[in-house]
């Protein structure tokens, strides 16, 4: 089955309006703890009628070798994680989608992680659907679609904007939140924190 791989590169300091990213990357310096924390959806970020679940963080060696001991690709140069959990309320749980970043020392280091992203889900994709999925400021994007036992649908988006890796799996989103607005979201905040400015501000 065909996997729906995308990346989007840019030129020097043009803007893309439909996300108001600037391409002047300053995404591609290392994030540090405190910027990726921001980074992440918050409670002020999260849509009218959903809750929040974290931050969860880690950095440093703690990261690396939670990155290791959960046999995950790539964990070379990883120097802090943080995930949160945004919930709808009327949903009892059942409408949910969870981000996790991970930040890496260099652009190198990303760039290998997203490379074993690619490779675990080559290996088993036979069970996915392949999504189209435009992340504007996002590179090296992958998006599929699977469903439960149970008939459940669950959305996975795995993307990297500089040197953050992002991963986004999602269950039973409605239309009017779908995985592409959530993923554009955190790609703008990642942009916005970048140039050491708060996104909710």
């Amino acid at each position: 089955m065909a996997l729906a791989l995308t990346a989007c590169s840019g030129g020097t300091d043009r803007k893309d309006d439909r996300a108001g990213i600037s391409d002047a990357r300053a995404v591609d310096a290392p994030f540090s703890p405190a910027q990726l924390k921001q980074a992440i959806p918050s409670r002020l970020a999260a849509p009218a009628g959903w809750g929040v679940t974290g931050p969860f963080a880690d950095e440093g060696r703690q990261a690396e070798d939670k990155c290791a001991g959960q046999r995950l690709p790539g964990c070379v140069g990883l120097t802090a994680t943080v995930t949160v959990d945004l919930v709808k309320s009327d949903s009892r749980g059942d409408t949910n989608v969870h981000f996790a970043l991970s930040a890496f020392d260099s652009l190198d280091n990303a760039r290998v992680r997203m490379k074993g992203e690619l490779q675990d889900h080559q290996a088993k994709q036979a069970d996915s659907t392949p999504l189209a999925l435009d992340v504007p400021g996002a590179e090296d994007t992958i998006a599929y679609a699977q469903s439960g036992g149970s008939g459940e649908r669950f959305e996975t988006a795995r993307f990297r904007v500089g040197t953050v890796v992002v991963l986004l799996f999602a269950r039973g989103l409605p239309p009017d939140h779908d995985l592409a607005s959530f993923a554009r979201l955190q790609a703008q905040r990642l942009a916005v924190a970048a140039e050491n400015r708060n996104p909710d501000a």
